[in-house]
């Protein structure tokens, strides 16, 4: 016994469940032939009751009465033995496994019965009486007659019946006297042959008829079956499409195939990387299910292994011999657990997703019709399964667009709204039933710009893809920079049944790009003045070297000296000027010192003040004069200067 993959045209499982059909059959016809042998013979104990007394009484002036009561005491025990049975039968009403027990106890009773008949044909025939000899005779043929009837069911209680009730009556015939005698022993023996004849008869019709009776209700059941798959199939296929939850759906398909299979154990497995896990199995119990739930696979590992890894069916035949159980061959043996058949479940692709599984206590392969269910399980099973897959999928794809920063719109193939994103509302300011059915169109703008689309939509029917920037125009009527992607969606057949355009609003890109631009001109304005500064810086050198020279030359003038003096000082002046514009385009170097606050505050301040207008005045109040700081001067200065001028803009 082993592992066996599916074969349409193996015959070795088939034939032996085929003979268990026979047999199961045979039966049934059996157990309705037991019935039927069964159900007269109430109403035949009766008869041959009455029939008895009669024949006792009419012998009764020229037979020895020892002899009529002893008959009539054995006719008495089988008939009464016939009754009870009779009772017994039909109140205990026995299974097609007992039913052979019963028809050897009718063919008994039946045997009994016909030896007491049979002893009157004997007995109770006097000689030399005519009259009385034929009314044995007349009894006698009527009870043989009688058996066609009831005793026909069976073949063989009807044929032990016959002979040995009519054999002794011929036989005492055939030993009379006279030529009559032989003469009714002949007709004794032509009736007894038409009897056999005509209950043989009457068997193969009622053969006939508890064929038919069987296998009408065979059918009728097989109907009712089916229309109880059919409606439990429709059943499950409404939780489908209603969305019940996956476990109850997958729990009613392996409850519908262990219905259609008493005795048998459902299961349906999900592929999950490496390992199966079980999605279905109301009748496994806990430890098989922790057993069986996370075990990695492969092609050599138990039945799901197989038919996972191969796509194919795997049948094992006996689990607690097969060395693809091994591992798991304690627990089956465990639960009763002999046979495993796993079909895979695929997907419309073809890819696996899992496998449906069937455990029998006994070993076997599967027949046809077990086949055709686990091809049908894994239909249905496979079609949630698809399902699971999809509307995580689809879950994903739901929340990613519901969650997407960029605005999307989804067009019918006319290029009417059907979806828009949060993000969209966000972005425009529409709400989502402002936009549905309406055409894109109404996003454009009248806005010009350079480099800009302004009517993207309006090409939509296009079919191509395309992607462009534009101006689009909010709710409130504001407009916004954008780019835009149309793309067209199509079906398996190539035909266009969906747009979807999505937008990214590039306001805080075009911001950035200003701000670049206007950084760009900053540090083009400082290379130039750095640039400016450093040449100024060298003229002022030339301008104090030049001026201290002059002040040697006119030591002997004062008040020449004190005009050098003063242009010096200037000079001097301009040129921390310069050392400011350096610093302010990183091509100077601050130097910090120590720098005393308040002389440095009132020497700057008396500087600025001369420039400001004369309706605006400066108070300086320094709290305390020995403040001492560590700072550049020329930075400082520039500080004091933009708090001035931002006072007198103010």
């Amino acid at each position: 016994m082993g592992t066996a993959d599916v074969n349409p045209e193996g015959t070795t499982p088939c034939r032996s469940r085929d003979l268990q059909a026979d047999s199961l059959a045979n039966l049934q016809i059996r157990a309705e032939q037991i019935r039927l042998l069964y159900r007269p013979s109430l109403s035949a104990s009766i008869a041959s009751a009455f029939a008895a007394g009669f024949l006792a009484f009419i012998q009764w002036p020229v037979i020895d009465h020892r002899i009529i009561l002893v008959w009539l005491v054995c006719m008495s025990l089988v008939i009464a033995a016939r009754v009870v049975t009779f009772i017994i039968f039909f109140h205990v009403d026995p299974d097609l496994h007992e039913i052979k027990v019963w028809e050897k106890t009718s063919v008994s009773i039946a045997t009994c019965v016909s030896l007491s008949w049979g002893a009157a044909g004997i007995f109770l025939f006097p000689d030399g009486d005519f009259e009385r000899q034929t009314g044995t005779i007349v009894i006698l043929a009527g009870m043989a007659a009688g058996a066609v009837t009831t005793l026909s069911a069976l073949r063989k209680p009807v044929l032990i019946f016959l002979p040995l009730i009519m054999l002794p009556l011929t036989v005492h015939l055939f030993t009379g006297p006279t030529e009559v005698s032989v003469s009714l022993a002949i007709m004794c023996v032509i009736y007894t042959v038409f009897l056999i004849y005509s209950a043989i008869h009457t068997h193969n019709a009622h053969l006939q008829n508890i064929t038919l009776r069987i296998k009408s209700r065979n059918e009728e059941k097989k109907i009712r079956e089916s229309e109880e798959t059919v409606r439990k199939i429709s059943d499950i296929l409404k939780m489908i499409a209603t969305g019940e939850p996956a476990s109850d759906i997958y729990n009613a398909i392996a409850l519908l195939y262990e219905s259609r299979h008493p005795g048998f154990v459902c299961a349906i497995l999900a592929l999950q990387g490496n390992k199966p896990l079980l999605c279905g199995a109301p009748s496994l119990t806990k430890t098989c299910r922790t057993a069986i739930n996370g075990r990695k696979h492969g092609p050599v590992t138990a039945s799901f292994g197989i038919s996972a890894c191969s796509g194919k069916p795997a049948f094992v035949e006996d689990m607690t011999t097969d060395p693809k159980w091994a591992a798991l061959k304690d627990m089956t043996l465990r639960h009763g657990l002999r046979a495993c058949w796993s079909d895979p479940i695929k997907d419309s692709t073809g890819k696996v997703l899992g496998a449906f599984e069937m455990y029998n206590r006994h070993p076997a392969l599967p027949d046809d019709e077990e086949r055709s269910d686990l091809r049908s399980a894994t239909q249905l099973a496979g079609i949630i399964m698809e399902r699971e897959q999809r509307e995580a999928l689809l879950t994903k794809l739901s929340n990613s667009l519901a969650q997407s920063s960029e605005a999307v719109i989804i067009a019918d193939a006319l290029g009417n709204i059907e979806y828009v994103n949060p993000a969209f509302s966000r972005i425009t300011g529409y709400g989502e039933d402002e936009v549905l059915g309406r055409s894109p169109n109404f996003l454009n703008s009248s806005e010009k710009s350079i480099g800009f689309d302004n009517s993207p939509w309006e090409a939509i029917t296009s079919g191509v893809v395309s992607a462009n920037k534009i101006i689009a125009r909010k709710k409130d009527g504001s407009f916004y920079p954008a780019h835009l992607t149309v793309s067209p969606v199509r079906n398996s057949k190539g035909e266009i049944i969906n747009y979807i355009g999505v937008q990214s609003d590039l306001s805080d890109l075009h911001r950035l790009e200003e701000q670049l631009q206007q950084s760009q001109k900053m540090e083009a304005i400082g290379t130039l003045v750095g640039g400016i500064a450093h040449d100024f810086n060298n003229t002022l050198a030339g301008i104090t070297g030049n001026l201290h020279l002059a002040k040697t030359e006119a030591a002997g003038l004062p008040r020449v000296v004190n005009k050098l003096q003063l242009a010096e000082k200037l000079a001097f002046r301009s040129a921390e000027t310069i050392q400011q514009l350096l610093s302010f385009t990183r091509k100077g170097i601050v130097q910090k010192h120590p720098l005393p606050l308040a002389p440095f505050l009132r020497e700057a301040l008396k500087l600025y003040q001369v420039s400001l207008p004369k309706n605006i005045h400066l108070l300086i109040d320094v709290q305390d004069s020995s403040m001492v700081i560590n700072g550049d001067a020329n930075q400082l200065q520039q500080v004091l200067m933009n708090l001035i001028n931002n006072a007198q803009d103010a």
